[in-house]
């Protein structure tokens, strides 16, 4: 707190009105700079501490925490993500962005075709060149047309009667045929058949 006195000469060391708020500290006084150390450097009550210096970069400045700063907390600077949209400690969003900042985007979800787009931001999952929503096999670059059994490339009588010839068989069975599992339930079944009638051309 400020000691006033009234004296006709001013002293050393003292203004002359009452808006020094700590005359024992030499560098607190409304002239000081606000610097982030829990002191009330300028004697205003309003200035957030810290804020007349400039805030140190945070220890991330990867991704989404480029050119992000500390914030004065306590009155020590402090890493401080929480104003960074989409931030996360730990990545769980599939979204194409390096959410917590560790300069890999995406670490923890798939990529099929190894192009480095993750499957749930990648328009073609398998690399085949047909768009996941004109494929029918999205996750099977070796085919993408749903229904054709044979690989020709079209849908016809003799992809029915492949599937037929697999009917009721599961994985391991001397028939089975994994591409007439359309539905991919791990059985050939009438299911399966109706799917690729409904795909003859």
């Amino acid at each position: 707190a400020g000691i006033s006195q009234e004296v006709c000469t001013q002293p050393d060391g003292y203004v002359d009105d009452n808006t020094d708020c700590d005359d024992t500290e030499v560098d607190v006084n409304p002239a000081a700079i606000d610097v982030c150390n829990g002191i009330n450097d300028d004697c205003d009550s309003e200035t957030e501490d810290g804020s007349g210096e400039a805030a140190p970069d945070n220890s991330k400045q990867d991704g989404l925490c480029a050119s992000s700063v500390q914030s004065c907390i306590g009155g020590s600077w402090e890493d401080d993500y929480s104003s960074i949209v989409d931030y996360e400690d730990t990545e769980t969003s599939c979204d194409g962005l390096d959410n917590n900042c560790d300069s890999v985007v995406d670490e923890s979800f798939e990529d099929t075709d190894t192009d480095g787009d993750k499957d749930c931001v990648d328009e073609d999952d398998d690399g085949d060149g047909v768009l996941d929503n004109e494929d029918g096999y999205p996750l099977d670059p070796e085919r993408s047309i749903l229904g054709d059994i044979n690989g020709d490339d079209r849908v016809d009588i003799l992809d029915l009667i492949a599937a037929r010839n697999a009917m009721g068989s599961h994985p391991g069975d001397s028939n089975w045929n994994s591409w007439a599992d359309v539905n991919n339930d791990g059985v050939v079944n009438i299911l399966d058949l109706v799917k690729i009638r409904n795909s003859l051309v």
